[in-house]
């Protein structure tokens, strides 16, 4: 659950300031503004929101970058690299020196 809302209450605030926005906006170019109309905005940023933020859910997904799933990369046993020329020099330096 405090996953969902840290993912969920930033943009819904989002949505609601850019609705505010537009209520400000329709009233500072008329004086009154019928209900329907702040509902139709409202129900417009809604949607937008919806579309638009889902959408960067989808691509962050695909790419791998979601909290969860690089949580569950960073526990996974990362493969062992190859030595580097350095430490195979060092090593082969440990085995002359121990003889």
């Amino acid at each position: 659950m405090p996953h969902n809302l840290a993912y969920v209450l930033p943009r819904a605030v989002l949505v609601l300031l850019g609705w505010a926005v537009t209520y400000f906006i329709l009233t500072a170019i008329s004086t009154h503004v019928p209900p329907a109309v702040v509902y139709f905005t409202g129900v417009a940023w809604v949607l937008a929101g919806i579309v638009c933020f889902g959408y960067i859910y989808k691509i962050r997904h695909d790419l791998g970058t979601l909290p969860h799933q690089q949580a569950a990369a960073a526990t996974a046993k990362p493969a062992t690299p190859p030595p580097t020329a350095r430490e195979r020099f060092y090593a082969a330096l440990a085995e002359k020196t121990e003889r």
